[in-house]
């Protein structure tokens, strides 16, 4: 408040519920921006924000020029695959272990725009996944952000990890490319450069060439 903003522009779930009465109390303008984890839900996110922001025709121009012809390319793959690669997402390291993307969470709706199994998907949320459970899953792809590399020492410390060493084959010869590093926000920020990345996670994912994760 500190900032006098005159609009306030957060996420459906944002809150505590007491801070957002607060901001209510005090006579800004609050707007909530609904949350889907879709490509459509994408292009309504961004179409919502530029309404609000009177830029319809900026959004407009990106619409037609990026966004839905993207949307359009993944739901020509949708289409089109029959086999989905099983896929494990792994957000960070902590204490040791891999936090995983469960069922209900960001990264499932990025995997389901790419068309893959969430092989973690026994469990809702994030969590951690032991060395057994990763075994279970049997993944044939780890998708995984940059930060948590980083967070880890690098990927071959995440190559060599135990719980990933199982599935991963220690990161030798062409297992190296089944890990997937790439930007955490842009993976699932879920703006517009989701629908870019999920293109090129796509085209990683199921073998394609760059040609066709483009209109």
């Amino acid at each position: 408040m500190s900032l006098t903003p005159t609009l306030v522009l957060g996420e459906n779930d944002m809150g505590p519920p007491e801070t957002v009465a607060m901001v209510e109390r005090a006579g800004v303008t609050l707007v909530r921006v609904g949350e889907v984890h879709t490509a459509r839900g994408i292009i309504d996110k961004v179409r919502c924000v530029g309404s609000v922001l009177g830029l319809d025709d900026r959004v407009a121009e990106l619409s037609s020029g990026e966004l839905e012809p993207a949307a359009r390319v993944l739901g020509r793959l949708r289409e089109e695959v029959t086999l989905k690669p099983r896929v494990a997402f792994l957000l960070q390291f902590r204490d040791g272990a891999p936090i995983g993307a469960g069922r209900d969470t960001s990264a499932q709706g990025l995997l389901d725009m790419v068309v893959a199994d969430n092989v973690l998907a026994d469990f809702e949320g994030w969590k951690p996944v032991s060395m057994e459970a990763m075994s279970r899953a049997a993944p044939d792809f780890v998708v995984i952000t940059e930060r948590g590399v980083r967070g880890a020492g690098g990927a071959e410390a995440v190559l060599s990890h135990p719980a990933l060493s199982l599935v991963l084959g220690n990161g030798k010869g062409d297992n190296r490319d089944r890990l997937i590093v790439m930007d955490r926000m842009a993976m699932l920020g879920f703006g517009p450069r989701t629908l870019t990345t999920a293109l090129e996670l796509a085209r990683r994912l199921h073998g394609v060439e760059e040609a066709y994760t483009r209109e």
